[in-house]
């Protein structure tokens, strides 16, 4: 744990010497493919409810299961082991009317923190910072590190919090927040998503979309009592509509608004999309990240092969090539050429 290079495999030498969850699984057979340029080992462990089959009974509780990366994999793995059945606390409680309005900054392009981090995204980050300093009933707000490092000092009207706000009332008392906030697929998740068929959609839904959900929820609309209007910042319009989706389905909340804040003057502007969403881009039309990957490793294995045909043929000119067979042992009568 405490050596500088090997510290990040502390979780995963505990998966693999855990007898719970099957260890894990990796894409190399042998430590030494390791050593091959350009080679990146690939590992994942999963763990599901079907682990506790031992055990005569078990009551678990939690927020959107279903759609949480542990439900995703749990339905793919022991999809035919386990049986989920969804029962509602404290749905339909809510005896008052209340009014919620979802405020946006654009509808042009989704957040990135890369995007944030980088000159142009600053430049949004700023716009979207100077109106939220306009808001004098701002309740808390949060964001990724580099929101929240960008915004240090200039919120004090405001109650800065953690971006990950799950099961607390202590914010209960504040009418409106702002989360300016990504959280979407990253590279170390191509281990999960090639094995579990996970899509870029599915993982921002378990991660973004739900903690969206859980920071907007603990202010005021948590009162069932509650009877005045809730205001939620979002910095894209795509977040908007999933939070309000789920407001409404839930039964949260019937009045819900969604607009943009045209003050911002960032609405309609659009940013290009990074290798990264490019990639997921292909999800929404059709095409599974098995079916990508099968492709990529086709068109990587091409072009080893005209790798090889043009070293074959760089040594066929040079006399270098060697024929096929054991090479002849020294003292045989028959020299060997220098190695190239």
């Amino acid at each position: 744990m405490a050596d500088t290079h090997l510290r990040d495999l502390v979780a995963f030498d505990k998966r693999a010497r855990s007898h719970q969850g099957g260890g894990v699984l990796v894409n190399v057979g042998d430590w030494r493919d390791a050593t091959l340029k350009g080679r990146t080992v690939q590992w994942y462990s999963a763990w599901t409810p079907a682990a506790l089959d031992g055990f005569a009974s078990v009551e678990m509780a939690g927020a959107n299961f279903p759609t949480s990366l542990c439900g995703l994999a749990s339905q793919r793995l022991d999809g035919d082991r386990v049986e989920y059945v969804e029962q509602r606390l404290g749905a339909g409680q809510r005896q008052s009317k209340t009014t919620v309005v979802l405020r946006y900054f654009t509808h042009g392009h989704t957040g990135s923190t890369a995007w944030w981090s980088d000159r142009p995204g600053k430049q949004h980050l700023n716009s979207v910072l100077r109106h939220l300093m306009t808001v004098d009933d701002l309740g808390y707000y949060s964001g990724n590190e580099c929101v929240r490092s960008y915004f240090d000092g200039w919120l004090s009207h405001a109650e800065a919090v953690r971006p990950k706000q799950a099961g607390t009332n202590s914010l209960i008392r504040h009418t409106s927040c702002a989360f300016i906030y990504s959280n979407k697929a990253q590279n170390a998740d191509e281990p999960i998503r090639f094995a579990l068929g996970f899509t870029a959609d599915e993982i921002k839904r378990a991660r973004e979309t739900e903690d969206v959900i859980q920071f907007a929820m603990r202010g005021a609309v948590r009162n069932p009592a509650f009877t005045g209007t809730y205001t939620v910042y979002l910095y894209d319009r795509v977040q908007a509509d999933a939070l309000g989706g789920y407001l409404r389905t839930s039964g949260v909340a019937d009045d819900v608004r969604i607009e943009g804040v045209e003050e911002a003057g960032i609405l309609d502007a659009q940013r290009s999309a990074s290798r990264r969403e490019k990639k997921d881009a292909l999800d929404t039309e059709g095409v599974s990240f098995a079916e990508r990957e099968q492709a990529r490793r086709a068109s990587d294995a091409e072009r080893k092969r005209r790798k090889r045909a043009e070293k074959r043929a760089v040594q066929e000119a040079s006399g270098t090539l060697r024929k096929r067979g054991r090479p002849v042992k020294a003292g045989s009568g028959t020299e060997l050429p220098p190695a190239p």
